[in-house]
């Protein structure tokens, strides 16, 4: 459709130029201005595909006839000159912006040689300077919108996912943890009613009870593997921070020198915390063997008195691994906050990404 568009308004350029030409006499000599005036309208037609290719043919028939004819002041011109410099203006590349400008201001000077400088400054402003800004302010008005509309439809993206996956975890909590409990406070109730009486009873309740008990545990450990990974890890025992060690080791036989380094004295927490700080590590580490291209990182464990840290930074492309395709620090930031903690993101000092997240702890007495 845009080159359809182009082709029409080339067309009419051209043919308006032959009545400017041999009606009234503009553009100077005919045998000269015809054909010119005529190839200043026809390079309209290169304004979408090749805007600096058509600003060159203008300017160099619109040279060509103002120093052949000692006049080139014509609509065709002025009209040619403004679409096609506005385009150039407006083109993605640096080199067609800033090529097209040079080519307009050498054309001006030739045109203007033998006039005073204040007549090559206006005519330079009003027919090249002029319609190159405008298009160059279309061209970040228009990248504005386009990086506003992708962070709002990124933002979207990922309050679907989060909701989603939070939605499927109610579900799942939902169903095992009222069958489990619903089913040890039934074998309370009767461990209750016959502990005095029946101890083998009692005794037959409580074993009950930990056996449910037992089930609810292996059951959300095996939700949270549905959720974070291959049903193969679900059945797995789930990792400490005990194994991050054996962690940066596969990390070191992809090819990233990772440097672990575990600050202070590690004290017993919960197992969730426990859990989520290991995985932090490990979305982390992730991160960078799939996204940042880097050669080095540096992995820390502090112990701090009212705090328990991870710090994962690298030498990479700084930034990339936070814009990735997948969710991971989305899955991050929540596994973070649902323990009251914080994370921090970004590019870090002397290059690279950094990730650091904060798990609050019990001071210690």
């Amino acid at each position: 459709m845009r080159m359809r568009v182009d082709l029409a308004a080339a067309a009419a350029l051209v043919c308006l130029s032959q009545v400017e030409v041999w009606w009234y006499g503009a553009g100077g000599a005919h045998a000269v201005a015809a054909p010119t005036q005529a190839a200043t309208g026809a390079a309209v037609a290169l304004r979408g595909r090749a805007p600096l290719v058509g600003v060159t043919l203008a300017v160099a028939a619109t040279t060509v006839d103002a120093l052949a004819a000692g006049s080139s002041v014509s609509l065709t011109a002025v009209v040619a000159w403004f679409i096609l410099f506005s385009a150039a203006g407006a083109a993605a590349s640096g080199l067609v912006r800033y090529g097209a400008l040079a080519v307009g201001v050498a054309g001006g000077a030739a045109m203007s040689s033998g006039s005073s400088f204040n007549s090559f400054l206006a005519a330079s402003l009003s027919s090249v300077a002029l319609p190159w800004l405008i298009g160059v302010l279309y061209r970040r008005r228009k990248d504005a919108g386009a990086y506003e509309e992708r962070v709002r439809r990124l933002e979207v993206e990922r309050k679907t996912v989060v909701e989603e996956e939070r939605a499927r975890l109610a579900r799942e909590l939902h169903d095992i943890v009222s069958h489990n409990v619903g089913m040890i406070a039934v074998q309370a109730t009767a461990g209750d009613v016959v502990f005095d009486d029946d101890p083998a009873k009692a005794r037959a309740a409580l074993r009950a009870i930990e056996d449910g008990a037992r089930g609810a545990l292996v059951e959300l450990r095996r939700l949270l593997g549905l959720l974070l990974e291959s049903d193969e890890a679900a059945v797995r025992p789930q990792p400490t921070l005990a194994a991050l060690a054996e962690l940066v080791e596969r990390v070191r036989a992809c090819g990233i020198e990772v440097a672990l380094d575990i600050d202070g004295t590690p004290r017993p927490i919960g197992a969730a915390l426990e859990l989520s700080a290991y995985r932090v590590f490990q979305e982390a580490l992730t991160n960078v063997l799939k996204h940042a291209h880097a050669t080095h990182a540096w992995a820390t464990l502090r112990w701090l008195p009212d705090a328990l840290e991870v710090e994962v930074s690298d030498d990479g492309a700084g930034g990339v691994a936070a814009n990735g395709g997948g969710h991971g620090l989305a899955g991050i930031h929540e596994r973070v906050a649902l323990l009251g903690g914080e994370l921090e993101t970004g590019p870090r000092t002397g290059g690279g990404f950094s990730l650091r997240a904060r798990f609050p702890l019990a001071p210690l007495s």
